[in-house]
C-alpha cells in the first residue's frame, strides 16, 4: 500500500521551516489558504468571477513533446475563462498551462507564508501557475534551481507523487527528468511501483499546500479540472552554486547537492560536506580547454562525490542513459552560460549583487504600473507575494528588472488582450 505523505494543519505551519524544511520532508498543510480571499476561488465559478480575464498561455505539457511524432501545436496567450471554456471538460486533452508566471489578479488573493519569505539575498522567490483538465499530468521530474517549493491548490482535486533523490536508481533518469511513465501505469502497477521505490501520494484539495524539498522528485496529474500554483523560496548560496544556473542537473548533481539544503543561511558547512564543496569549487575553477572539457570533468565529480557517499548508485535498469545525458547537457550549453573555461570563479559567483535599484529603473516600473492602471493595493500585494518586499525602492537592481521584465510580459497584464 502506497504510503500517504504526511499531514499538518495550518496552526502548526508555523515550524515547517525547521520541521520539514531543513530536514527535506516533504507535508501537506490541510487548509493553510482556507481564510483568505483565494478560497472564494475554490471553485470554477469561483475562479472564472476572479480570475476569468487574467492572461493564460496554453501550451502542450512539455514531455509530450519528447514522444511524439508531429510538431507540437503553437502556444496560445488567451485567458483564463476562455480556457476553461474551451478545455475544462476535456480529458486529457494535452493543451494546459503551465510554469506561467502567476498573473497580478492571482497575487491579489493571498498572503506570502511567513516561512517562504526570504532570510538573505539569495533566498529570492519565483511563482508560477498551472491549470489544466482532468487526466493531464506533469511527468516525473525534479527542478534543478534546486528551491523548496509549497505547491498551493486553487480549485480542483491533483494528485501528487514525491520520491526521494535516492530513489533516482529506480526512476531511470536522464537529465532531470525521470524514464519511469507513471501517467502510464494502470492504478495497481502504479502503486507497486511507487510503494517499491519508496514514493509517497496525496490528492491536494483546493487551499491545502504541499511542502516539497528542493531536489525532490515529483509527479502530478489532475483528477479534476484544476488550477494550483507554486512558490519557489529559500536556496541557500551553496545550492544556488550547485543549480541549473551553472551546472546541468542530473541524478549525480542532485545527489551531491541535495544535503545543503540543510545548511542555514550564515552557518558554516559541516565538514564532510564542506571537503566535498571544496572539491568541486577547484575542478570548477582549474583551467580546462574548452565547455566540453570542462563540463566532462565537473560531472566525473559530481559522479565520484555521490559514489563515495553511496548515493550515485546506477540505475536498476539494463541500459544506461548517461549517453542521454550528455547529450541534453551539450545542447544545453548553446543558450547558457555554463561550463565557459574563462567564465567567473565560483567565489565570485557565490555573491549576490544586492546593490539599490537605480533611479531609471524605479521611474519605469512606476510609468509601467500607470500605464497598466494598477490600483494602488494590487501593486503593494505584487511587490509582497513576488519579492516579500512593501515597497518598490526596498527592492535591488536584479528585482527591480525581473519586476519590468513582468510588467512588460503577458503575464503582468489585468486581462489577456482580446483577439479577432
Amino acid at each position: 500500500m502506497v504510503r500517504e505523505i504526511p499531514e499538518i494543519t495550518a496552526a502548526a505551519a508555523t515550524d515547517l521551516w525547521d520541521t520539514y524544511a531543513l530536514p527535506r520532508r516533504p507535508v501537506v498543510v490541510r487548509g493553510l489558504f482556507r481564510d483568505q480571499p483565494i478560497a472564494d476561488a475554490a471553485t470554477v465559478a469561483g475562479a472564472r468571477r476572479l480570475l476569468g480575464a487574467a492572461p493564460v498561455l496554453i501550451k502542450e505539457e512539455y514531455s509530450r513533446s519528447f514522444a511524439g511524432d508531429g510538431q507540437a501545436p503553437e502556444p496560445e496567450l488567451a485567458s483564463l475563462d476562455d480556457y476553461v471554456g474551451r478545455y475544462g471538460d476535456e480529458p486529457d486533452s494535452g493543451r494546459v498551462v503551465t510554469e506561467w508566471d502567476v498573473p497580478p489578479t492571482l497575487l491579489e488573493l493571498f498572503t506570502l507564508p511567513e516561512f517562504c519569505r526570504p532570510q538573505a539575498p539569495v533566498h529570492d522567490l519565483f511563482l508560477h501557475a498551472f491549470l489544466a483538465g482532468p487526466g493531464n499530468y506533469a511527468h516525473l521530474h525534479f527542478d534543478q534551481d534546486q528551491r523548496h517549493v509549497l505547491l498551493v491548490q486553487v480549485f480542483g482535486r491533483k494528485r501528487v507523487v514525491v520520491f526521494p533523490p535516492s530513489a533516482s536508481r529506480w526512476l531511470h533518469p536522464f537529465g532531470n527528468l525521470g524514464s519511469v511513465r507513471l501517467q502510464g501505469m494502470a492504478p495497481a502497477e502504479r502503486d507497486a511501483f511507487i510503494d517499491l521505490a519508496g514514493g509517497m501520494q496525496t490528492i491536494l484539495e483546493p487551499t491545502d499546500a504541499l511542502f516539497m524539498p528542493l531536489l525532490v522528485w515529483h509527479f502530478a496529474d489532475y483528477v479534476d479540472f484544476g488550477m494550483s500554483f507554486n512558490i519557489r523560496f529559500r536556496r541557500n548560496a551553496h545550492n544556488r552554486f550547485l543549480s541549473a544556473d551553472n551546472f546541468a542537473g542530473d541524478r549525480y548533481v542532485q545527489a551531491v547537492s541535495e544535503p545543503f539544503g540543510a545548511v542555514r543561511v550564515g552557518d558554516p558547512l559541516p565538514a564532510d560536506l564542506a571537503a566535498e564543496f571544496a572539491r568541486i569549487t577547484a575542478v570548477h575553477d582549474a583551467d580546462h580547454p574548452d565547455r566540453e572539457a570542462k563540463y566532462r570533468a565537473m560531472r566525473a565529480t559530481f559522479r565520484d562525490v555521490a559514489r563515495q557517499r553511496g548515493d550515485g548508485a546506477d540505475p536498476v535498469y539494463v541500459f544506461p542513459l548517461d549517453d542521454m545525458d550528455e547529450r541534453q547537457a551539450m545542447l544545453g550549453m548553446r543558450d547558457t552560460f555554463r561550463y565557459r573555461p574563462d567564465g567567473r570563479s565560483s567565489a565570485d559567483m557565490m555573491v549576490v549583487d544586492d546593490r539599490p535599484a537605480a533611479g531609471s529603473q524605479l521611474r519605469m516600473v512606476r510609468d509601467l504600473v500607470r500605464r497598466h492602471g494598477y490600483p494602488d493595493s494590487l501593486f503593494a500585494r505584487v511587490l509582497a507575494n513576488k519579492f516579500a518586499k512593501a515597497t518598490v525602492e526596498e527592492l535591488s537592481r536584479g528585482e527591480v528588472a525581473r519586476l519590468v521584465a513582468y510588467l512588460q510580459s503577458p503575464s503582468g497584464l489585468l486581462r489577456a488582450p482580446v483577439t479577432v
